[in-house]
């Protein structure tokens, strides 16, 4: 959560992005508004939505003066913030198209954090997909491409984006990430697109209107 602060932090500061107002749908245990919040003022102001019970009552343990958590259905509410985030969401969501046109008017800039599972590598292993699936880790899989096509679809100006990788630059990998790690580095430092297609480990931070 702290190095998804951090790149939500770093591609707002590149595009000049002083948010009043944050809200963050499906926010989990909270960690990232938490993290987040550190990086602005205290008069910003912070709101999770998480509906599942279990990590709501984590995140109500988070609050803090300009920090809050409600268990309510953000596309439910007639609300607008200067700052939306979807961070790790639409990959989980089965409408995912409904979800993001829904989405779309509850703020004035949104962040979406997207892992990019479709790769030469990812295709080329037959089971990857089911055991993800199987596992509940995501319902869809996105590549750069798609997941910039799939915003521009659904009415989104995309703003600005850049590549995250959290198989080389968090701590505590699994063995599979550290053996990949030169390889994808190499790829990567030759042509990033390329890099990424090739052997994945990477999401797309995006800012959109």
């Amino acid at each position: 959560s702290p190095w998804k602060a951090n790149n939500i932090y770093k591609i707002l500061e590149k595009n000049k992005i002083a948010p009043k107002t944050v809200c963050e749908i499906g926010c989990g245990t909270g960690e990232v508004i938490h993290n987040l919040a550190g990086y602005f003022d205290e008069k910003v102001e912070f709101v999770g939505y998480e509906l599942e019970q279990e990590a709501f009552d984590i995140c109500k343990t988070k609050e803090t003066g300009n920090i809050h958590y409600q268990q309510e259905d953000l596309l439910a509410l007639d609300v607008c913030y200067d700052l939306v985030m979807a961070i790790n969401v639409i990959d989980h969501v089965t409408d995912y198209l409904g979800f993001l046109s829904r989405l779309r008017s509850k703020g004035e800039y949104k962040v979406f954090h997207i892992p990019l599972e479709t790769t030469v590598y990812s295709a080329l292993r037959k089971s990857h997909f089911e055991k993800k699936i199987a596992m509940g880790e995501y319902k869809h899989s996105f590549s750069k491409e798609t997941a910039l096509g799939t915003l521009k679809g659904t009415g989104y100006q995309i703003v600005d984006y850049f590549y995250t990788n959290s198989s080389m630059e968090l701590p505590n990998r699994g063995k599979k990430d550290k053996l990949w790690t030169i390889p994808r580095k190499i790829l990567y430092g030759i042509n990033k697109d390329f890099g990424v297609k090739m052997l994945g480990g990477f999401s797309l931070m995006v800012l959109a209107k």
